[in-house]
């Protein structure tokens, strides 16, 4: 059963807000998270410190990012994400989201 916890979050590259459905779109590995971005053009995997967030932006350019935990400002009804580790920005194609997934997906798991 899918939870109806829904949150609409920035990201960079997109002129409108993406909306996270949060139990659907947010997994704790990596392996789904480019289809689940395909399908709704954002995923997003928990790691034990931090998050990897994948997106497609309005000119269907495949976007990446690492969060840490700490940075994700919690609000009434959205989440805006900061990025403190500006590092881990990419924009590309679906390739190349496969190697920054093993690059930085080790990286939010450490303690």
């Amino acid at each position: 059963m899918v939870s109806d916890e829904i949150y609409e979050v920035e990201v960079s590259g997109c002129n409108t807000k993406k909306r996270v459905i949060f139990d659907l779109q947010v997994k704790d590995s990596i392996e789904q998270i480019i289809n689940i971005a395909e399908e709704y053009q954002l995923a997003m995997a928990q790691g034990l410190s931090g998050y990897v967030e994948v997106w497609i932006d309005d000119d269907k350019n495949y976007r990446c990012q690492a969060t840490d935990v700490k940075s994700i400002k919690k609000g009434t009804t959205t989440k805006g994400i900061q990025v403190k580790n500006k590092a881990s920005l990419q924009v590309g194609s679906k390739d190349d989201v496969n190697s920054w997934l093993q690059a930085w997906w080790p990286k939010v798991n450490q303690f």
